[in-house]
């Protein structure tokens, strides 16, 4: 119900973003109708963690950050693909 209140405020995104329902992206033709139903499947069925890093890696990013406390993606991303961990830093926040 909280994804639908703010329907009406979102945008389309200005960049790729590759979901962990299916590991497929979104992107500036996504209509933010179908990423409010996509957030929801993804709130509600198991992450495909694996398929989202392999669809990303794809995609031919040449850097990864990931922005926390810690580095749990990049450990998780190491199990994935070594060369795509190598090319990962974390941004401490």
């Amino acid at each position: 119900a909280a994804l639908l209140e703010v329907l009406p405020r979102m945008s389309t995104p200005r960049c790729k973003v590759f979901m962990n329902v299916d590991g497929a992206p979104v992107d500036w033709a996504t209509e933010p109708k179908i990423i409010v139903e996509r957030l929801v499947q993804q709130l509600t069925s198991p992450l495909r963690w694996k398929d989202a890093v392999a669809a990303l890696i794809a995609d031919g990013p040449t850097e990864f950050f990931e922005c926390g406390a810690k580095p749990q993606l990049k450990a998780m991303v190491k199990r994935i693909d070594n060369n795509a961990w190598g090319m990962t830093a974390n941004i401490e926040v």
